[in-house]
């Protein structure tokens, strides 16, 4: 076992001090990043096992108090997408001639910032793109029993093709990404079934997040569910933020976009395997994935 002494004082983010309440509330505690002390970990620092000595204490007086906490950093998740660049050649919502060109790598990555500040994976991913993919048809149609329109499927199908054609890799995740501009209505994207592929257009990012939740086997999230969609019967009721009418998909717990503080509450925010919003991670997805 290595042992290493002090690597580094750790740099402290907002705010510089906080006020120690006897019996603070629970949802005030939880709910501002200004009720905690935040530190940056560097991320060389965070790999193998980690002890974090935390010391706080009263300036002017002699009372203070430690702890030390061990972290486990021996697991690494890359997220591996093997993206399918659609371009669309074919009319617009009147019906007038499109050439819309296929999305670039470029938008494939900026386009799944969304996935990697919720999925529990590095953020450096591992995208790739496979040969690129013309399409002709609007996406149109209403979801059904919880299932793509027809127009949907038939893309998906030939999606599936092209990933079969690269070699149908195991080690990755497929996504078709189709230029904004497309007639579409009823859906904002398909994942999942048999052709194992997602796709969205290019830039709705929560749209990438969803449907390559649905390639790596989520179902629906309970909340905003279609006549016929029952949903995943394993999401867990999270008391009591699953009281509300129509919020049955509560994180669980407040969630924290470490990239800009955001905080989503349980009582408001639903996991983003659902139709409702505002949308962030569950407990329990981030535990399956």
């Amino acid at each position: 076992v290595l042992v290493r002494d002090v690597i580094a004082r750790l740099r402290q983010l907002g705010p510089a001090s906080v006020t120690a309440e006897r019996a603070p509330n629970y949802a005030a505690e939880r709910g501002s990043m200004s009720s905690s002390l935040n530190f940056l970990i560097p991320a060389a620092a965070m790999r193998g096992y980690v002890r974090l000595k935390v010391q706080v204490s009263v300036p002017g007086t002699d009372l203070a108090a430690e702890d030390i906490v061990d972290i486990d950093a021996s697991l690494l998740q890359t997220m591996k997408i093997r993206g399918i660049p659609v371009r669309y050649v074919g009319p617009d919502a009147s019906g007038n001639p499109l050439d819309l060109p296929a999305p670039t790598l470029a938008d494939f990555q900026a386009t799944a910032a969304t996935t990697l500040r919720m999925y529990p994976v590095s953020q450096t991913p591992d995208i790739s793109l496979a040969g690129t993919f013309t399409w002709s048809q609007p996406l149109l149609g209403a979801i059904v029993n919880g299932q793509c329109p027809q127009s949907w499927n038939n893309l998906l199908f030939w999606l599936g093709i092209a990933r079969v054609v690269d070699g149908n890799r195991s080690d990755s995740l497929y996504y078709g990404m189709f230029p904004a501009g497309i007639p579409i209505g009823g859906a904002a994207g398909c994942g999942g079934g048999g052709a194992n592929v997602g796709s969205g257009a290019r830039g709705d990012g929560m749209t990438m997040a969803h449907e390559l939740g649905h390639v790596l086997g989520l179902a629906h999230g309970p909340c905003g569910l279609g006549a016929g969609d029952m949903g995943d019967p394993n999401y867990p009721a999270y008391e009591p933020y699953d009281t509300a009418a129509n919020r049955s998909a509560s994180i669980g717990e407040y969630g924290c976009d470490v990239t800009n503080g955001t905080i989503y509450p349980p009582g408001v925010a639903v996991d983003f395997m659902s139709y409702c919003g505002p949308r962030w991670i569950s407990l329990y997805h981030m535990q399956r994935l």
